[in-house]
């Protein structure tokens, strides 16, 4: 019988001659050795419900088959800029992903130019962005779609008259 947690397992130690609540708890510490401890009742009554914790908050992560309707995400009002957050969170294999929708105001910028591990993905819906990859800028009109790979620094701004509206998927995390 055992309790599967994210630190390590405990198993009962019937083979040895122990029973009732006596557990061993091994803890895999990524070397080829196993630290091995017999912790008490009390010990047990801390560390399994932190343990149960710790896997229910990297489950609550995990996202849901979901349907986002536009009128019910909130807005978040910057200046001329609109932001809506869509989702955060992780693939069923633990991926992150975040997608966010953008309002670009005329002239505006989102933020300078960055860098940053994760990759993203943007898809201009309607509107013109003058997009930068390294150094190197493009006129885009609607319908287009940039791809941004680890660390290439990117930035754009809305150069046109009306606001530019675009998706922005991120993929990975950046620790």
């Amino acid at each position: 019988m055992g309790f599967a947690c994210l630190m390590g397992f405990a198993k009962r130690r019937e083979s040895d001659g122990h029973r009732g609540s006596s557990f061993e708890l091994c803890l895999y510490t990524g070397r080829q050795e196993n630290f091995r401890v017999n912790p008490s009742r009390r010990d047990l009554a801390v560390i399994l419900p932190a343990l149960a914790a710790a896997a229910q908050a990297q489950e609550s992560k995990l996202l849901p088959s979901k349907a986002f309707p536009y009128e019910s995400l909130p807005v978040k009002v910057n200046g001329e800029n609109k932001s809506r957050a869509v989702l955060n969170g992780e693939t069923h294999s633990g991926y992150a992903i975040e997608l966010h929708m953008t309002e670009l105001g005329p002239g505006q910028a989102p933020h300078p130019p960055h860098r940053h591990v994760h990759e993203e993905l943007m898809m201009l819906q309607r509107g013109t962005l003058e997009a930068t990859i390294k150094g190197e800028s493009m006129r885009l009109p609607a319908g287009s779609v940039v791809y941004m790979a680890s660390n290439d620094e990117h930035g754009w701004r809305n150069p046109g008259p009306e606001p530019a509206q675009y998706f922005v998927i991120a993929f990975g995390k950046d620790s």
